[in-house]
């Protein structure tokens, strides 16, 4: 069983509150595994790249995820200036809303195209 690490991670907490493995979040963001266990133990620090990306797939404040500020409150952007706490209900409903998109170009980051007319 793995330790409780003693620093936490905006990015541990964001996973553990949408109940997703390293693994599974790191296939939904396109990241290696090693690199979200290296970034949530403090081994390297989270790029613009891997933000961008988590940001994208998540909805938590990029610029959270790079400073790691309050980790243990992740918070997503829901208007100009306005954040809100995560939860997984909130997740899930943003989700809902893209779930016409194909899976493809959502997870390749082009979230424009839709499956009907994804490869016309």
């Amino acid at each position: 069983m793995p330790r409780p690490s003693t620093k936490k991670h905006v990015l541990r907490t964001t996973r553990e509150i949408l109940d997703l493995s390293q693994v599974e979040l790191a296939r939904r963001v396109r990241l290696a595994p090693v690199t979200i266990k290296k970034i949530e133990n403090h081994v390297i620090a989270m790029s613009e790249k891997a933000a961008l990306r988590i940001s994208m797939v998540t909805g938590v404040d990029r610029e959270q995820l790079i400073a790691n500020s309050d980790p243990t409150k992740p918070e997503v952007w829901i208007g100009i200036n306005k954040f809100a706490p995560l939860t997984k209900e909130r997740f899930e409903s943003a989700h809902d809303a893209v779930s016409t998109l194909c899976p493809y170009c959502y997870g390749s980051g082009r979230i424009t195209k839709t499956v009907r007319n994804c490869y016309e």
